[in-house]
């Protein structure tokens, strides 16, 4: 029996994007929490990432790491439900969706933004004012570009769910929690359609962290 074994932090949206394919696909796995920020364990996650990044994914004696990597593989050995549109437009606008992602969005809305006014506060670690506001003033040409590609219909439609809904979610879920980006999106109606969608989805709640546990 082929043994699964995801490597990863519970807070860090690249390892739920992960998680919310698996739960998706219905993949039993194991998962082994590590922590990329916590110093104690540098040399671990060393050990699996050259980078010190997560996730990782253990598909026996298979190791791979980056996000998008790890997507795919899961895709391929697991077609059922397909994630990735079939249709050209349609996978070259999920494509575009994850990489805009990684791009333009985590630095300023999930790095600066939400763990400025969600992350720090609850670890007990000051607020940088400045840095709250550059992800803030970053925010309008992200979700605009995300709005367009929302109306447009090819992807990030209510109901649906693709690689692109994984891989974008957790990173929006934690910038709604920034009140001036919830108010950005709610004045954008396909975004704020899509987002209430999934915010109801099976595995966007199975995989939702519990960040009471940060408190300290």
């Amino acid at each position: 029996m082929t043994q699964w074994v995801l490597y990863g932090d519970v807070f860090s949206v690249y390892t739920r994007t992960a998680r919310m394919v698996l739960s998706i696909k219905s993949v039993p796995h194991r998962i082994v929490e590590i922590d990329p920020f916590d110093p104690d364990q540098t040399e671990n996650v060393r050990a699996l990432h050259p980078f010190v990044r997560v996730p990782i994914l253990h598909v026996d004696e298979f190791e791979l790491y980056e996000t998008q990597a790890i997507l795919d593989y899961v895709e391929a050995l697991c077609p059922d439900p397909r994630l990735c549109p079939e249709d050209p437009q349609s996978a070259a606008r999920t494509r575009q969706v994850m990489s805009l992602a990684d791009s333009y969005l985590y630095w300023p809305l999930v790095r600066q933004a939400a763990v400025q006014h969600v992350f720090n506060p609850l670890l007990g670690d000051p607020v940088d004012q400045d840095d709250l506001q550059a992800g803030l003033d970053a925010a309008p040409r992200v979700l605009d570009a995300l709005e367009d590609l929302a109306a447009e219909g090819f992807v990030l439609g209510p109901g649906q769910a693709t690689l692109a809904d994984c891989h974008l979610w957790p990173m929006m879920d934690y910038a709604l929690m920034v009140p001036e980006i919830a108010e950005m999106v709610g004045r954008r109606s396909a975004l704020a359609a899509w987002c209430a969608a999934m915010s109801g989805h099976p595995a966007a709640i199975a995989t939702a962290p519990d960040l009471k546990a940060l408190r300290i």
